[in-house]
């Protein structure tokens, strides 16, 4: 059976599910796999060796990228992808990879590119602070009475956890943390070009990169 064929049966549940923004319970639910992913950079920062790490991820990106492919061409496959997951995606999810596959892909590229303490604030980033900054804003969205996604506190929050874990878990200097956590928080805040995950990730670290060039 062909993607071709009942195409119905998933842009039926598109129509339904992605046309609206997600609940806050959703959005929690979604977020969850951020924060367990948090496990990544405190290993990492615990002394993991990068080769095992890079090789575990390697695996989970080419599960995932499988998982991607085989979904876009069988309308089975994307069915029960969407039976299961639908409630968790966006918008542009649906007809494209999934915010779980493009924080693979970003946690592979800073094992694989970065050096460890800057690749353990890029994760930290990618994984909680991104997560700290959409519950935050949908929380401060909520109470305002305002569907937007992106808002000042959860801006704030996404800076101020970034920051964090910059200093505490990747033991990076103040200024490479403050480098840091600006870097990750523009880069969250618009909604395009590309996936915020591979923009939190690439921003952290040149940003950090950057600063090592022009001031050591």
């Amino acid at each position: 059976m062909t993607s071709d064929q009942p195409s119905e049966i998933s842009t039926a549940g598109a129509g339904s599910a992605a046309a609206r923004p997600l609940s806050l319970r959703r959005e929690v639910a979604r977020k969850a796999v951020h924060l367990a992913t948090a496990a990544v950079p405190i290993a990492y920062a615990a002394g993991l060796p990068r080769r095992p790490l890079v090789i575990v991820l390697g695996v989970a990106v080419a599960v995932a990228l499988i998982v991607e492919s085989v979904r876009a061409r069988h309308a089975v496959t994307r069915a029960h992808f969407e039976r299961l997951f639908g409630p968790l995606l966006r918008d542009h999810e649906w007809n494209g990879l999934s915010g779980a596959t493009w924080l693979a892909l970003a946690l592979l590229g800073l094992a694989v590119a970065a050096p460890r303490d800057v690749a353990i604030a890029g994760m930290w980033a990618a994984c909680v602070g991104d997560a700290a900054a959409a519950l935050v804003g949908r929380l401060a969205a909520r109470r305002a009475g305002d569907g937007g996604r992106k808002t000042l506190p959860g801006s704030v929050a996404c800076f101020a956890v970034t920051l964090a874990g910059a200093i505490a878990l990747a033991h990076l200097s103040v200024g490479e943390g403050l480098i840091g956590a600006a870097s990750a928080t523009a880069a969250e805040w618009p909604a395009n070009p590309g996936d915020d995950n591979i923009r939190i990730a690439v921003a952290v670290f040149l940003g950090i990169s950057l600063r090592r060039m022009l001031f050591s």
